[in-house]
This record gives C-alpha cells, sequence and structure tokens, in this order.
C-alpha cells in the first residue's frame, strides 16, 4: 500500500494530536507566561471560569484532525472504487454499447455518506484512546464531556471536508 498527500496529511495530524493532548495540563499556562515574559504584555484579566476554553481546544483540534482523516478516506474509497470501475471494463463497455448502462444518481451521495460514517467511526475511536490516555498524565483527566467536545469538532471537521469535497477536484 502505497500513502500519498492526504494519507501523510491525515497521519500528522493524528500524531499532532495526540502530541498535543498528551501535554501535562499546565504546558497553556506554562507557554502563556513564557510569552508574556518575552514580549512584555501587560498582565490580562483572567478569561472567566464558567467558560468552557478547554472544550473549546478539543473542538478545534479534533476539527482540524477530522478534515484531513475524512480526505484521506474520501480519497481511499475513490482509489478502490475506480480499480473495481477497471477491472470491470469489459461489462461496462458492453453495456454502454447497447444502451442500458446507467450510473446510479445516489453514488455519490453514498460515497459521501460511508466517507463520513467511517471518519466519525475513526475519530470516536481516536477520542475515546486520548481521554484514555489523558487520565495517566499529570494534571489532565479523562472528562466525558471532552469527549462530546471530541465528537463535535469531529462532526465539524467531516461537515467541511464534505463541502470541501463537493466543490472541489475530490468530487
Amino acid at each position: 500500500m502505497q500513502f500519498n498527500r492526504d494519507d501523510l496529511l491525515a497521519l500528522s495530524a493524528i500524531i499532532l494530536l495526540f502530541a498535543i493532548l498528551s501535554l501535562p495540563g499546565d504546558w497553556v499556562i506554562v507557554l502563556r507566561d513564557w510569552l508574556k515574559s518575552l514580549i512584555n504584555l501587560p498582565p490580562r484579566p483572567p478569561s472567566p471560569s464558567w467558560f468552557p476554553t478547554d472544550k473549546v481546544v478539543h473542538v478545534i483540534l479534533f476539527l482540524a484532525t477530522a478534515l484531513p482523516v475524512t480526505l484521506a478516506i474520501h480519497n481511499r474509497v475513490t482509489q478502490r472504487l475506480k480499480q473495481t470501475v477497471n477491472s470491470h471494463d469489459c461489462s461496462r463497455d458492453a453495456a454502454n454499447v447497447s444502451g442500458n448502462y446507467q450510473r446510479p444518481a445516489s453514488k455519490r451521495r453514498l460515497r459521501l455518506t460511508q466517507v463520513g460514517s467511517i471518519a466519525f467511526i475513526v475519530m470516536l475511536i481516536l477520542g475515546i484512546l486520548s481521554e484514555w490516555i489523558q487520565s495517566f498524565i499529570p494534571g489532565r483527566s479523562a472528562d466525558p464531556l471532552d469527549l462530546v467536545a471530541d465528537l463535535l469538532g469531529t462532526l465539524l471537521g467531516i461537515a467541511l471536508a464534505q463541502l470541501f469535497i463537493k466543490r472541489s477536484r475530490y468530487a
């Protein structure tokens, strides 16, 4: 099996996702304080305690991962369909000559639905795995609401990828 650009981008996004989610809980505070010391920013009032900053981070990370994962899965499904069609060229050509061959109108929608379902399952597994890994990291914990945020980001990423697929060279 050969890896193409979409596969490598999806793999890189997954590795980056786990690298970020595996950092200790206080890494954001340490990074913020370090940047403030470098550029001498005035202190900013703390964000409201009710605002779920960590959930927003989870949504963004999973959106940014689901997008390339969905595109890579779409690319694989498309390649597989092309191989299947090419292996059945004789029957298709015979049908075209007789005028009986018709491509189903729902084929594209069915393929996007299949791609979205596969991407959702892959991202669900990654979300569960990331929450389990976080339970072993100091300053982090496995939070069911993080998984909900992960799935929201996943759905947004899949929707964005499918919109991109419909309007680009991936179609």
